[in-house]
Parts: C-alpha cells; sequence; structure tokens
C-alpha cells in the first residue's frame, strides 16, 4: 500500500469515471462487455496520483470468484448480480445491459468491495431483480450519484 493512502470519496468517484471512460469506448467501438465487475478491472497504482482504473476480462479466473455466478439450466455460468433484468429474463445483452452492470459497479466500488445483494443467494437475486428489486445506496454515497 501506498504509505498513507486511505480511498477518500474523491477516489472512489474518480475510479467510478474511470470506468464511465471505459464503457463510452466499448459502446463507441460497438462492444457489448457482458460481464463488466469490479472483479474484471485492473487498478494501475495504489498511490492516487498515478492510479487509473481499466475494464479488462478475466474469464480464466471466474473459479476464484465462482460465487458470483450462476448457472441456468442449459446455459453457461451467468454473473446475476450484475445482470440487468432483460438479460436475466430474455438473455439480451446491450450497452444498456452494460450500463445496469455500471451502477452494480458503482455499488461495488461505494460499498469498497462488497458482493452485491450479500444476504441473497444468487437464485435469490434472479428472483429479486426480475421482479423489480435493486440494490439500495450504499450509506456513504451521495444521493446526487
Amino acid at each position: 500500500q501506498y504509505p498513507g493512502n486511505t480511498l477518500t470519496l474523491q477516489d472512489l468517484l474518480t475510479m467510478c469515471v474511470d470506468v464511465a471512460r471505459g464503457c463510452r469506448y466499448l459502446e463507441e467501438m460497438h462492444f457489448v462487455h457482458r460481464d463488466l465487475a469490479c472483479r474484471n478491472c485492473l487498478v494501475s497504482s495504489s498511490d492516487p496520483r498515478l492510479r487509473v482504473v481499466k475494464i479488462g476480462d478475466f474469464g480464466l479466473a471466474r473459479d476464484i470468484y465462482k460465487n458470483d455466478y450462476y448457472r441456468k439450466e442449459g446455459e453457461g455460468l451467468l454473473p446475476v448480480r450484475w445482470m440487468a433484468p432483460e438479460s436475466l429474463v430474455d438473455g439480451v445483452f446491450t450497452s444498456q445491459s452494460d450500463m445496469w452492470a455500471f451502477g452494480v459497479l458503482v455499488w461495488e466500488i461505494m460499498t469498497l468491495g462488497q458482493q452485491p445483494y450479500p444476504a441473497r443467494t444468487n437464485l435469490e437475486v434472479l428472483h429479486y431483480v426480475r421482479t423489480g428489486g435493486r440494490l439500495g445506496r450504499p450509506s456513504n454515497c451521495p444521493e446526487e450519484l
């Protein structure tokens, strides 16, 4: 850790902005990520003066995060805690569903890495989101965000 480094609200917001810029680039390139989450982001440095967050995809590392995925019958593993309702219902992934996942990623950043919907199983999350359930605002998150 960088000496004296603690994450401020500004640091957290800057990380969110970095990821938002990456999302904008992906959308401009007509690319849908389908698995946007903190586990798929790279942080360049613990020094806030040098820190940049980049979007990646670590398909081979999914076993490390096996509790983040749900296997739907006849399909592969799905990151249900980050999936938009239309993706859960119809299996449709678009730049809009990536924006939903970005909102969940912002929640992850603001909670310093908590798993979304922490009190629910993956199956419970699937039903909760499909029926209109949403993540609550983290206590340290400004209402404007």
